[in-house]
Parts: structure tokens; C-alpha cells; sequence
């Protein structure tokens, strides 16, 4: 008996020990920080000693304009989780630079949920101080608008979470990057987010220093009107890369290595690139759906594991469907549909190795993808962002079975539908599911 009290007070005097705290702008920070009597400032979260499983919620509506740095770390199972309360979201928009949140240096398990940023973004990243990572973040359902660099910047991190924000109008550079820095950057799932017009790649995944990310998967997310690339994949190890739609107007996606310098070990290694539906189209100049580029190869360099079960939709004035240079040994590539709406078939170009096949047919008979096909995708509207194939597509039951297990497609409904995979990121059958919106009140300009 005296056991079973002694560890029934144990584990009270642990859970007692997380509070709520709550920030209106209707607060004091003479209050003790509760619903009835909120604090009210971002410097008073601050300056509070927050412990694990703490939770600092701030009231929907509400608008602050502070940058929130704060180094504070949770614990497994434990995370200070930083969301809101009431109505709407609370705006954050910045006192100084360009991030609102930013964690720099040795803060573990924390959770950033539900905000709404203006005119900045977010930030976690190691610098050539401590040296010490940012671990165990999850970040989302945020909403960025118009942050004037990059939406979502992660460097020097690992086992980060990313999934269901919303980052639109990044206005110099990338939606969301991702860098090994000083030799961090493991164990990352970007998934389910939509992000529309950067000013730069939609998703960047560089190495840094030497130090290629592992274990990164990004799927299920919308990545629209990338000004350069949907991905820029020139730093990771096995990247999964599936079920989503990229519509840029140059690349859909780059990978390789840098092409300014060698790539020694740095550039990507094995990715898998499936399942994912690709529209590039003209803006002014050169456009492909594939980029493999190996730059200057090094002691390792770069290659892909598998390209297939993608849709590319070509509808560009210049470059090739496919730019793929140095080809690895036991590169996977089949099973995919492409199409231009633009360009006659006979004019659609594959560039391998510098070598140049004009029409599919030419490129078929190189020897290359034999189960592929150029056809009219027969989607539902393949000039927006429903992507659904038609009864009768050739996208459906053609696709094979692919380097990774995929169960579900875009919109969350199980796969396969019929016979065997679809190709693309959306399976037939699933017409009568809407794509996720995105938050009410916002608009592309």
C-alpha cells in the first residue's frame, strides 16, 4: 500500500508541475498568467522559467508585435507547446528582422501551433556559437503571410515535424529550408502544407559544410507557383519525396549538387522521387519537370533511386521534359505520364547526358522507360490545383510498385483504388474529395 501512494504522489507532483499560461492583449504582466487574469506581453513569456509540459497560449484575434526568442527546452513527452485560446488565430508580426519566432542553440521539444505571422517567418537554427542543435520541434498549422525571406528556415536541426502550415508571399527567397549545418540535420517529415508564390524554391534542402540530411521525407504537400523550383534537392541522403503537386514556372525539381563548385560528398545520394504530379510552364525562359544534375562529381556522387509513377505536364516554350546528366547504375525510372498542352509531341525534348531525344517516341527507343507513356493526363482540370484523372486516364492503374510504401494518396484516401497505384499524387475515385482549403481571409497577389 505504501508503494502504491508513494508513486500515486510521485506521478501527481509530476503532472502538477506543467501549468497554462495565457497572453491577451487585454492582459497585465502583473497577473499570474491565468485565463481570468492573462499576462500580455511576448517579453513577459520571456522572462518566465517555463518548464516541461508547460503550455503558453495566446488569445485568438489578438496582434503582437514582438519577435518571440526564447531558448527553453521540453522534455520526451513533455514539450512546451506555445498555441492559442479563443477564436481565430493570434497575428504576429515583427518588432525587428525577419523572423517573429526564431530558437537558436540547444532548445529541445517544443511546439509551435496555430499562429498567424505577418511579415516574418520562422526560425530554428545552430549557430557557430555552442554549437548545439534544435531537436525535437514541431511546427503547425501556422499561417505565414509575406515573410520577406524565407517562410520556415531550419538549419543545424533534427527530428523536426513541419506539417499542415500554410507560407504564402515569401518575397526574396524559399518557402521552407532545410540545411545540414555544422553537421545536423536528421530525421525531418515536411507534410501536408501549401505553399503558393516564393520568391525563391518552394522546399530547399541543401547540405552545408559537408553534412548531407538523413531521413528526410516530404509529402502530401502543395507546392504552387515556385518561382524557381518546386524542390531543390542538392543535400540528402534517400530523400522520399511523394505525393505531391508542384506547379512552378521552371523547374518542378532540381537534384544534384551545387553546380558552382565540386560536389565532392555533398550532393544528394538515392533519392526517391514518386507519385508526385509535376506542372512547369513558361516564364520566359528555360523549364524542365526533372533536373539531375551532378555538377563536377566527387568521391560520391549524386544519384537518384527512383523517379517514377510521377506525372509531368511540360508546358514551357524552352529546355527539356527531363534533364538528366550522369545517370547512376540502377536508377528506377518508369511509369510515368508525360504531356505538354503547348508543345507538339514531336517537339518535346529528353536531354541524358547531353545526348538530345526529340519526341517521346525517340526517347523510348534509346532505351529508356520502357512502361512510360506521353498522353493526355485526361484530369479533371490540370490548370489549377484539382488533379483529379478522369474515368479513362491513362494515369490510372499504371503505376508500379514503388521504392517506399505509399497507402494513401493527396487528399488522404487510401490506395491503391483499383487494380494498382494511379499515377500521380491523386488516386481516381477520390473526385469527391475536396482538396484541403486553405485558411479563410487569405489571398495571393
Amino acid at each position: 500500500m505504501k508503494t502504491v501512494i508513494f508513486l500515486l504522489c510521485a506521478l501527481l507532483s509530476t503532472t502538477a508541475g506543467a501549468r497554462d499560461y495565457y497572453v491577451s492583449n487585454d492582459g497585465n504582466d502583473s497577473n499570474e498568467g491565468t485565463m481570468a487574469r492573462p499576462w500580455a506581453t511576448i517579453a513577459k513569456v520571456k522572462s518566465t522559467s517555463l518548464q516541461p509540459g508547460d503550455r503558453v497560449l495566446f488569445k485568438g484575434g489578438d496582434t503582437w508585435a514582438e519577435n518571440f526568442a526564447q531558448d527553453v527546452s521540453g522534455t520526451p513527452g513533455k514539450p512546451i507547446t506555445y498555441s492559442s485560446y479563443g477564436e481565430g488565430r493570434p497575428n504576429l508580426t515583427p518588432q525587428s528582422g525577419n523572423y517573429c519566432i526564431s530558437y537558436v542553440n540547444g532548445a529541445d521539444y517544443i511546439v509551435i501551433s496555430g499562429f498567424n505571422l505577418i511579415g516574418c517567418g520562422i526560425s530554428f537554427y545552430v549557430d557557430q556559437g555552442p554549437n548545439v542543435p534544435a531537436e525535437h520541434f514541431v511546427i503547425e498549422d501556422n499561417v505565414i503571410n509575406d515573410a520577406p525571406q524565407t517562410g520556415i528556415f531550419l538549419a543545424g536541426t533534427s527530428n523536426m515535424t513541419v506539417k499542415r502550415n500554410t507560407i504564402l508571399n515569401t518575397v526574396a527567397e524559399h518557402g521552407m529550408y532545410v540545411d545540414g549545418f555544422l553537421g545536423y540535420g536528421d530525421t525531418f517529415l515536411i507534410e501536408a502544407n501549401y505553399i503558393q508564390k516564393t520568391g525563391a524554391t518552394c522546399i530547399q534542402v541543401n547540405s552545408n559544410q559537408g553534412v548531407r540530411l538523413t531521413n528526410v521525407v516530404i509529402r502530401y504537400n502543395y507546392l504552387l507557383e515556385c518561382f524557381v523550383a518546386g524542390l531543390n534537392n542538392i543535400g540528402s541522403e534517400a530523400i522520399h519525396f511523394h505525393g505531391n503537386v508542384i506547379d512552378a514556372p521552371e523547374a518542378g525539381i532540381y537534384s544534384g549538387c551545387e553546380t558552382s563548385q565540386p560536389c565532392g560528398d555533398t550532393g544528394t545520394v538515392d533519392a526517391i522521387i514518386e507519385n508526385n504530379t509535376i506542372r512547369v510552364y513558361d516564364r520566359g525562359g528555360w523549364s524542365t519537370c526533372l533536373s539531375h544534375y551532378s555538377g563536377q562529381p566527387g568521391a560520391t556522387p549524386p544519384s537518384i533511386a527512383s523517379f517514377s509513377n510521377n506525372l509531368c505536364i511540360y508546358n514551357a516554350a524552352s529546355g527539356s521534359i527531363v534533364e538528366l546528366y550522369h545517370p547512376n547504375p540502377g536508377l528506377v525510372m518508369d511509369n510515368n505520364v508525360y504531356w505538354s498542352d503547348v508543345r507538339t509531341p514531336g517537339n518535346v525534348d529528353w536531354d541524358i547526358d547531353g545526348a538530345i531525344y526529340s519526341g517521346f517516341t525517340a526517347y523510348q527507343g534509346g532505351g529508356f522507360e520502357p512502361n512510360s507513356l506521353y498522353d493526355d493526363p485526361d484530369l479533371i482540370n490540370n490548370k489549377g490545383t484539382d488533379w483529379y484523372p478522369n474515368v479513362g486516364s491513362p494515369l490510372i492503374d499504371n503505376g508500379r510498385v514503388g521504392s517506399i510504401p505509399i497507402v494513401r494518396d493527396l487528399v488522404g484516401v487510401p490506395v491503391p483504388f483499383g487494380s494498382a497505384l494511379d499515377i500521380g499524387a491523386v488516386e481516381s475515385g477520390n473526385q469527391d474529395v475536396p482538396r484541403p482549403p486553405r485558411p479563410q481571409g487569405l489571398s495571393v497577389q
